[in-house]
């Protein structure tokens, strides 16, 4: 009834009891299949090409994606979602069953909607119609947690066997009666003292022997062998022999009963594992480092850098850049560089162009790092984004792998810009502060050539203590931010106006073309600065001081003296002026 009703949904035309179906068996129905394990799907071989004609919920959940999410960005055809190197040996699958009408299983790797590949398995069984038209209905499960233990018993029984051919495994024996630990000549020339321990556990206890982490394990397991039981094994931390350090050891052991079924000897082997498990240790936080890289990631691929392939990628990279799964490396730079901003597109390219990636493989680096901005098509605006590049060389082919990704760090760059900004400006008038002067001005005196020279203003508020000491801090403050505020309004966009300090602001002019030019702009400013404060409508006056920059091989305490003096000199001729440093 399942199949006929699964069918009908199809658009498959079969003859059908219709009282099966009214209005409230069809709802009862639906039910059901929505809320079968996995999902539920039918099939139909059309011209050696597989159409998916139903899927029930559990499909969509499966992936984890809504059902409109999953018809908009794959159009229901359930084997778009198939990890391209599984997808033609299910599609062969299909057609075998095609032709021999029969059944089959079969595993294969899918991405999930969160970028990751998860292992699925297919239980399609062949129905056919009475028209002749070869349908499918199959189920559709989970099957990453059995692979996954399969794999892992794999990599245990092969590092198993790495390490018993590749180091020395030792004997020992125990006796129940006398509580006596005997170790064959090479094992205690390895490892002990002595050929032999009694009064066990206690002695290898007091030895220091056993290192105090593994004490519960090892009371535990010698409390299995006198209790009798068949097999038993421990992963100790053991001192190795005329030293302090400690090292792993794995030991294993298997009693010998008498006839009454009591336990008379103990008989074990063991082995160093300390590298074994030092690389486990960094085999797991590997796998936890790429986790999260995962999880914070926008986007991340795996690529063949020699064959300019894309091994595997983050699902959402796809819908990201609209790729074709079979896109190479160069084909996802080429798309993704689109997305950076114009300014930052240079520095993408050089970075992570595919040859300039090789070549810095060649240079000795070990990876590259870049942070740009990137438009975020979902926020609609671009934001901060950092790069990395983790290179892998496959001794074994001769090839160059990389590890790609992006995280969103926008927040925290935006964070970082603003505490740098805050750092460089004057919370009082928002120009730039003295420090920040001295950075901008040392490093635009390096520019100065002949016909290209610069002049450094200095300009003194006159009188302001008593600006101060008559009127307030209130008005004081009030009559600096309308002097910075002239200032800026007085030079270029491209000339370096700040606040020195106190009553003391800065200018920088570059690029001046005739010193006439500066002689006009010291006066203007003089004049503009003799003024009444609109908002504390206090009257005031400046007296600026002027030297000109004509080589790069001045310092800034140089110039800021010249400049300084020169100011000086106004306010000697009155204030209310200006003076040029000779």
């Amino acid at each position: 009834i399942i199949f006929k009703y699964l069918t009908k949904n199809g658009g498959l035309e079969m003859e059908y009891q219709d009282r099966l179906f009214n209005q409230k068996n069809r709802a009862s129905m639906d039910k059901i299949i929505n809320n079968l394990p996995g999902g539920i799907i039918v099939f139909e071989m059309q011209e050696n090409k597989i159409k998916t004609l139903f899927s029930n919920d559990g499909t969509y959940q499966l992936f984890g994606y809504s059902k409109e999410a999953f018809k908009t960005v794959f159009h229901s055809d359930v084997f778009e979602i198939v990890y391209q190197p599984d997808l033609a040996p299910l599609q062969e699958e299909f057609y075998e069953a095609t032709k021999n009408r029969e059944s089959f299983e079969h595993g294969c790797r899918c991405f999930r909607n969160d970028g990751t590949l998860m292992w699925t398995y297919f239980r399609v069984n062949y129905i056919g119609t009475e028209d002749g038209r070869n349908v499918f209905v199959g189920l559709i499960t989970d099957s990453s947690k059995e692979r996954l233990l399969e794999e892992k018993s794999r990599i245990n029984e092969e590092m198993y066997h790495i390490a018993f051919n590749q180091s020395n495994v030792f004997l020992l024996e125990y006796d129940h009666r006398s509580k006596q630990v005997s170790c064959s000549s090479e094992s205690s020339a390895a490892y002990f003292d002595s050929a032999a321990f009694s009064n066990i556990p206690e002695s290898l206890i007091d030895s220091d022997l056993i290192h105090e982490r593994s004490f519960d394990d090892f009371y535990h397991f010698y409390h299995q062998i006198i209790g009798g039981v068949k097999t038993g094994e421990v992963k100790l931390k053991m001192r190795a022999l005329n030293s302090d350090k400690y090292i792993w050891i794995h030991v294993k052991f298997t009693n010998i009963f008498d006839d009454d079924n009591q336990p008379i000897k103990a008989v074990g082997v063991y082995q160093n594992i300390d590298e074994q498990v030092r690389l486990e240790s960094r085999y797991l936080q590997e796998i936890k480092y790429r986790q999260k890289l995962m999880q914070r990631s926008i986007t991340n691929l795996e690529v063949n850098l020699t064959t300019d392939e894309v091994i595997k990628a983050h699902n959402v990279t796809y819908n990201l850049l609209g790729l074709d799964e079979k896109a190479s490396y160069s084909e996802f730079i080429k798309k993704m560089v689109t997305l950076v901003a114009d300014e930052d597109k240079h520095l993408f390219l050089d970075t992570f162009g595919l040859d300039n990636v090789r070549q810095a493989y060649h240079d000795g680096k070990d990876d590259l790092r870049i942070s740009f901005l990137f438009y975020r098509p979902t926020k609609k605006r671009y934001g901060w984004v950092s790069t990395h590049m983790m290179f892998l060389y496959n001794e074994e082919t001769n090839q160059l792998m990389g590890f790609f990704y992006a995280n969103d760090i926008d927040d925290d760059k935006r964070k970082t810009i603003e505490l740098t900004r805050q750092a460089r400006t004057d919370a009082l008038t928002g120009l730039i502060n003295r420090r920040e002067l001295e950075r901008v001005i040392t490093s635009e005196i390096q520019l100065v050539e002949p016909g290209n020279y610069g002049a450094l203003f200095m300009i003194d508020v006159d009188n302001f203590k008593l600006v101060n000491d008559a009127n307030g801090h209130s008005a004081g403050d009030e009559t600096l931010r309308f002097v910075a505020n002239r200032l800026k309004s007085l030079f270029r966009g491209d000339d370096v106006v700040g606040r020195f300090g106190g009553d003391e602001f800065m200018v920088y002019m570059k690029e001046v073309g005739a010193k006439k030019d500066v002689i006009s702009k010291a006066k203007q400013v003089s004049e503009a600065l003799a003024t009444t404060c609109p908002g504390s409508k206090i009257d005031i006056s400046c007296s600026v001081g002027v030297t000109f920059v004509e080589t790069p091989r001045v310092i800034f305490d140089e110039i800021y003296h010249q400049a300084d003096s020169a100011a000086y000199e106004a306010k000697k001729n009155g204030k209310k002026s200006y003076h040029i440093f000779e």
